[in-house]
């Protein structure tokens, strides 16, 4: 039995991590480790007097497993929030433009002398429509940038 250092990222936060696991090989402790959601990326053996081998760097580099890449949950669970605020947006844009064309039809076809709505109203609502979709395709933009955040983080642990 030996005692191995391990240091990683865990699989779902990304966050970096070291551990040292009791194991009877290398390819053990990379395995309990991996199987405590740690990917793994260096393995040195720690010798009786508690110092690690290093004699070796190259060896020790462990390749990611391919087909087990981290899901980073919680910024995709973000991205869909960020996409329904966006979408919500997007339909106030739309009431929006609705009512900019209601009140400009008003406006068009009733006679001067009915008190039409003010050119002001109409004004009103096109920037209010304008400023919605605007701001839907921001939210939307920054929550498919997060996604491909995290896509580039997956597939750099491939690699």
């Amino acid at each position: 039995m030996g005692t191995w250092l391990i240091d990683g990222a865990m699989r779902e936060s990304g966050k970096e991590t070291d551990i040292a696991i009791i194991a009877p090989t290398r390819e053990a402790a990379i395995a309990d480790a991996q199987s405590r959601g740690i990917l793994v990326s260096k393995v040195r053996q720690i010798d009786s007097t508690g110092s690690s081998d290093n004699t070796n760097d190259q060896s020790d580099a462990v390749p990611a497993a391919a087909d087990q890449p981290p899901e980073y949950s919680d910024i995709v669970r973000g991205a869909k929030v960020m996409r329904v605020f966006g979408d919500v947006l997007a339909a106030f844009g739309w009431l929006g433009l609705i009512c900019f064309c209601v009140v400009l039809l008003m406006f068009l076809l009733t006679p001067y002398d009915h008190h039409p709505p003010a050119p002001s109203d109409i004004a009103d609502c096109f920037v209010f429509a304008l400023v919605c979709f605007i701001w839907s395709a921001l939210w939307r933009m920054i929550g498919s940038l997060a996604i491909a955040v995290r896509d580039i983080a997956r597939n750099s642990f491939g690699r």
